[in-house]
């Protein structure tokens, strides 16, 4: 039960697309904080900030097109927020208060230098965009290590609120298709390409 050779240790996978999807194309590996969101969490966004991740309304968690957006958004994010020095749950990832309006401020304190918040989580994208380079050179990863493990596609939960949920594996291609169209990388592979 690994993700690129990191062991799974989360939850949710088979009852948010959402969580699981930024599970399995963590750069890191089985990493739920670089990507995955639960979308309920952007409730409390007004429709600027929800432009400012890419949507026209509230994220629905059955359009997998809104999920593959916001995921690969919040991998941007949380760049930025890493390269901060900033907590990752006083954002908008853990239904907090600083999203790329603040870091850019804060930026501007420490640095000097004004960046927009455009200019900021593009960054953040080049940060996302060199750490899956160095995968792709040195892991060999490609579009089958984008994934959950197996099991998660043939075992059913087997008590509780979610018992008998299971991953369809039809439904994760076409989210994982969504997710490489978002980043503009290789569908058939998964790699990069030099539109990205």
């Amino acid at each position: 039960m690994t993700v690129k050779g990191a062991p799974l240790r989360e939850i949710n996978m088979q009852t948010k697309m959402g969580w699981a999807l930024g599970i399995g194309v963590s750069t890191r590996g089985s990493g739920h904080l670089n990507g995955s969101i639960r979308l309920e969490n952007l409730s409390n966004l007004d429709q600027r900030q929800l432009k400012m991740v890419g949507l026209e309304g509230q994220p629905d968690p059955n359009n997998l097109r809104d999920v593959a957006q916001v995921v690969a958004w919040f991998e941007d994010f949380k760049a930025v927020v890493d390269s901060c020095g900033i907590c990752y749950f006083s954002t908008w990832w853990a239904d907090g208060v600083l999203g790329p309006t603040e870091l850019c401020k804060h930026y501007e304190v420490v640095t000097g230098e004004h960046k927009s918040e455009r200019e900021l989580l593009r960054i953040g994208a080049r940060i996302q965009n060199l750490e899956k380079a160095f995968n792709t050179i040195h892991g060999k990863f490609e579009r089958s290590h984008d994934s959950p493990p197996n099991r998660l596609f043939s075992s059913a939960i087997s008590g509780g609120e979610h018992q008998g949920a299971v991953m369809n594996r039809k439904t994760w291609e076409v989210l994982l298709d969504e997710y490489y169209k978002v980043r503009q990388y290789d569908i058939t592979t998964g790699l990069q390409t030099s539109r990205c």
